[in-house]
């Protein structure tokens, strides 16, 4: 944590706490996940999923920048934290309910293109065997140029035996 400045929280989801954090060298915004361990196991075992989700290297994939393990003195507790590339823009869910509340179509080449980029990903996260089980309008960030980014792989699961894995109910709805 001594490598950010904390600069505000985003939100809080099942899993932690999100802040928008600025790097203290190179000045760049990030977005900084709090994950709560409740014990050293929880804390290997997040930490290892966040080893696996770092080999997640995609133009379509959320750029994930490092991982570390925390104690928190004020919590007293344990904390993964990830560390990804932050979005100015925001989410598809942020875009879609825009477009909502001003009752305009989104552009059906745009709809192909974001539709391509998430098939893309996928098949370059299933290829890496993993599987995202969350994915969801708020998962899914906009990029500057208007493409999209997957993101949030916090209830990703690394694959071991698929089948069993795939019928376990994971992830917010």
């Amino acid at each position: 944590m001594e490598n950010y400045k904390l600069l505000q929280k985003l939100g809080r989801g099942a899993q932690g706490s999100v802040y928008l954090v600025e790097h203290k060298e190179d000045k760049a915004n990030y977005v900084l996940k709090k994950v709560e361990c409740n014990d050293e196991s929880e804390a290997n075992k997040a930490f290892k999923e966040a080893m696996a989700l770092q080999e997640l290297r995609h133009q379509f994939v959320c750029g994930y920048k490092e991982f570390f393990v925390t104690w928190d003195r004020e919590e007293q507790a344990m904390f993964v934290c990830i560390v990804m590339d932050y979005y100015e823009l925001g989410d598809l869910a942020k875009v879609l309910k825009t477009k909502r509340l001003k009752q305009e179509n989104i552009d059906e080449m745009i709809l192909r293109k974001w539709l391509g980029q998430m098939v893309e990903a996928l098949v370059f996260v299933h290829n890496k065997k993993v599987i995202h089980r969350d994915l969801k309008p708020s998962n899914i960030f906009m990029t500057k140029n208007l493409s999209i980014c997957i993101g949030d792989f916090g209830v990703a699961t690394v694959m071991g035996d698929a089948r069993t894995r795939t019928r376990t109910t994971v992830g917010s709805f």
